[in-house]
């Protein structure tokens, strides 16, 4: 690492779940969408280091890679990047969360990360904001099953819902791209209180309104599954400043109940979203603050009766791809991530310097 010729908020060790490099030939090593987001942060001038997630462990007070230290007060940030869902997204907000104790900037806090992998408190963070999400409930036993499949099988009867539409959507407390979700109708409820026994204090599952939603205009819409889903992409330069759209794209796949989850099965379409209404900016920014993101992706469902539903935030949301590239997200991504840590750095100088006057 170029320790001298670098400045410290520019010094990032980047924890990925796949190590990914281009060669000086501009060659692929690895995982594209990692070697993606380093190329973008050193042709801004930084000094990166990429770290497996699952190769590193906090012990004696030090963060080691395969054993050996890594020496976490010649960086100045963090930047974390999982998308299983699962140990890679947890174990990586530990390792952060370690990081961030010894005073380095992290793109988004552990403490917003804890929030963003538990459905729980992340619908719970959209009622207590305001904004418009599918009726969800916490399973832990037999008498919260009921309740649901009660209040649910209601919701679904008042608003007169195709038949053809699923009335449950069934959830983990934490997701993993949309693994292990199952849909269920009307006429199923017997198959769904028995994946509902599963459900203990120790082991909470959720159990969700499935939204029907509008469809990519000009795909042929399959006969028995179709729905799709909007993931909009925020950012903001400082950590007051107001969140900026980004870019956004759409996503649907006829064969799969795609607008509640994120289920492979299916054949895929995406287009470009159009720029967000101020009003549906106001609503995401009110609810990425409360969780305390400074970026990330949005999942909101255009739902067939005229409203907008929040799905949930994502903390390390995709940047790249063909349609996100387009409208500079990888950048805009990036640029965003250097000026918050090149202010959070500002900050400690000034601290410091404060102290020394001080004394």
């Amino acid at each position: 690492m170029k320790e001298v010729n670098c400045p410290k908020e520019k010094r990032i060790l980047l924890l990925t779940q796949e190590i990914g490099h281009y060669d000086s030939d501009g060659n692929l090593e690895g995982r594209e969408s990692t070697a993606k987001i380093e190329r973008s942060l050193m042709e801004k001038g930084c000094d990166v280091r990429q770290v497996k997630i699952a190769d590193c462990k906090v012990s004696n007070g030090q963060l080691l890679e395969n054993g050996f230290i890594i020496r976490s007060e010649a960086y100045g940030a963090v930047m974390k990047r999982s998308w299983d869902g699962g140990y890679n997204a947890n174990h990586g907000t530990e390792m952060q969360r370690f990081l961030e104790s010894k005073g380095l900037y992290a793109d988004n806090p552990s403490a917003a990360q804890d929030i963003t992998h538990d459905r729980f408190k992340m619908q719970s963070v959209f009622e207590e904001v305001g904004v418009k999400t599918p009726k969800t409930f916490a399973i832990r036993g037999e008498q919260d099953a009921n309740k649901a499949i009660e209040e649910l099988g209601a919701i679904y009867s008042e608003k007169n819902i195709d038949e053809k539409y699923p009335a449950f959507v069934l959830k983990g407390k934490q997701g993993t791209h949309g693994n292990g979700i199952e849909f269920f109708k009307t006429d199923e409820k017997d198959a769904l209180k028995e994946q509902l026994t599963q459900a203990s204090d120790t082991n909470p599952l959720v159990l969700q309104e499935f939204i029907p939603t509008t469809l990519i205009q000009g795909v042929k819409e399959d006969a028995s599954k179709n729905a799709s889903h909007q993931r909009i992409v925020i950012t903001r330069n400082s950590k007051d400043g107001e969140y900026e759209y980004t870019g956004g794209v759409r996503f649907q796949r006829n064969g799969s109940w795609i607008s509640n989850a994120s289920a492979k099965e299916g054949v895929p379409s995406k287009e470009i979203l159009p720029e967000p209404s101020k009003e549906v900016m106001r609503q995401i920014s009110k609810a990425a603050s409360a969780i305390g993101l400074n970026q990330a992706g949005v999942d909101i469902l255009d739902g067939k009766d005229g409203q907008g539903y929040f799905s949930e935030f994502n903390d390390s949301m995709g940047v790249t791809g063909e349609l996100l590239e387009s409208q500079g997200v990888l950048d805009k991504y990036t640029d965003s991530f250097i000026s918050r840590s090149s202010e959070h750095q500002r900050s400690i100088m000034e601290e410091q310097s404060f102290t020394r006057m001080a004394s």
